[in-house]
């Protein structure tokens, strides 16, 4: 159901420690994650599972990565923001 490119796509997406992450949010094995990662067949049902609750960690990393960026720019001035390209 998911292709490589599909797979490497979310996973080049998700944040460092990933494999945790997901373990934590669907009590699958680190080695179930990393083999669906690796494009190595798993249980339909699995990968399903795997695949949700990867989208939704990288939609919670780019909300956690937009609040920071508001935060940094109520704390920095103009000049500073336009230095970083913020």
């Amino acid at each position: 159901m998911f292709d490589k490119k599909e797979i490497e796509l979310i996973r080049n997406q998700l944040p460092p420690g990933y494999r945790e992450l997901i373990s934590k949010k669907t009590e699958l094995s680190i080695p179930t994650i990393a083999r669906f990662f690796g494009s190595v067949p798993i249980r339909q049902h699995n990968a399903e599972t795997i695949y949700d609750a990867a989208l939704e960690i990288i939609q919670e990393h780019q909300e956690k990565m937009e609040e920071r960026k508001l935060k940094i720019r109520k704390l920095m001035t103009k000049e500073q923001q336009q230095s970083l390209n913020i």
